[in-house]
């Protein structure tokens, strides 16, 4: 088996009792397809890894890992923040206007936007995000 896709450093730990290291990468659900067959390795199972940098000094030295414009990742977080405002919507019964509403104010008031919320960045899109994600669970 063969696996090249992009992941995010999250943590390490270790050594354990037995000496061994536990290093832990995030992967965007988005490439989910990627890596299907490796979440069904059994444990144990010995890969041998070479992990290469995608960002040097804020220059890009391998595209193929990277196949998402900046902006094409805004987009694509600005449209899972507005699919959010409308189920959050829904289930409390008024309009994905006044959810938008009522993030945008607190925003402004918190000094992160000045008055539209299409100055988030994607941080801000994915704090906003988990935080609708956390309403409908």
């Amino acid at each position: 088996m063969k696996f090249k896709f992009p992941a995010q450093y999250d943590y390490h730990r270790g050594p354990d009792a037995i000496g061994q290291h536990k290093f832990t990468f995030d992967v965007d659900e988005s490439r989910i397809n990627e890596v299907g067959e490796l979440m069904k390795t059994k444990k144990g199972t010995e890969f041998m890894m070479a992990i290469e940098s995608v960002i040097v000094d804020d220059k890009e030295i391998d595209k193929d890992l990277i196949q998402e414009t900046p902006q094409q990742t805004l987009t694509r977080f600005r449209k899972r923040f507005h699919s959010l405002m409308s189920e959050v919507a829904d289930m409390k019964k008024t309009t994905p206007e006044k959810v938008k509403e009522a993030i945008k104010k607190r925003l402004v008031r918190e000094g992160k936007i000045e008055k539209s919320t299409k100055e988030m960045t994607v941080d801000m899109l994915s704090v906003e995000i988990n935080n609708l994600e956390q309403l409908l669970n």
